[in-house]
């Protein structure tokens, strides 16, 4: 014989006989096989039927016959009821740029987002929609490396900074006028010499041109 006792009552809730007499419902009271239930509009009811299937709800503005079936029927309403919530919080969470995804799932496991009855498997099938739902996303990947700005931080010295100055002497070449096998002797240094000094590439105005006479 199938019974439901109520759970909980949301809004106003009758239970009405075969007889048709109406009597208002409790949390605590318990609905006979044969009887109907009638939800206000905006009502609702959690049913337990005590046969380890977990709690059915019942929606407002409803008019439920107490039967064997009505166990079964109520587990497969209240489930794809709570799965359409589930899913419409998820979309909902990912049209919010502030909202954190993480926390409306942990919630779900969880029962707090559009949990229904807690009746088995109801999990499972939840989960597999919300994977389809969200297979479609795309992320946004573009930017990278190449736009990077690369910042040197040392290392080895810049071409222009390590190239060496040159210190060698410009080249100077001599040549002794009226000189005897490019020797002046004393006689002709006395009265004075001509010399004419060829200066290399790379001298200029100022630079100094040593002479030892030895």
């Amino acid at each position: 014989m199938a019974t439901a006792t109520i759970i909980s009552i949301t809004g106003q809730a009758w239970a009405r006989d075969e007889a048709g007499n109406l009597r208002e419902l409790s949390i605590g009271d318990v609905l006979q096989e044969g009887e109907v239930l009638i939800t206000s509009s905006n009502g609702s009811v959690e049913l337990d039927f005590a046969d380890g299937t977990g709690l059915s709800r019942v929606e407002g503005g409803q008019e439920v016959a107490v039967t064997p079936d009505l166990v079964s029927d109520l587990i497969v309403a209240t489930d794809a009821s709570a799965q359409d919530d589930d899913l419409e919080a998820l979309l909902a969470a990912l049209d919010d740029e502030d909202g954190d995804l993480l926390d409306l799932l942990d919630a779900t496991a969880a029962g707090g987002v559009g949990a229904g009855g807690g009746g088995g498997g109801s999990d499972f099938v939840r989960l597999a929609r919300i994977t389809e739902e969200t297979d479609s996303l795309s992320f946004e990947t573009s930017g990278g490396l190449e736009d990077a700005e690369l910042i040197d931080f040392g290392g080895a010295p810049d071409a222009e900074i390590a190239e060496e100055v040159d210190t060698t002497a410009p080249a100077v070449s001599v040549d002794l006028e009226a000189a005897t096998g490019d020797i002046y002797s004393a006689d002709e240094i006395s009265n004075g010499v001509n010399a004419t000094v060829t200066l290399g590439a790379g001298t200029a105005v100022g630079d100094t041109l040593v002479v030892i006479d030895g």
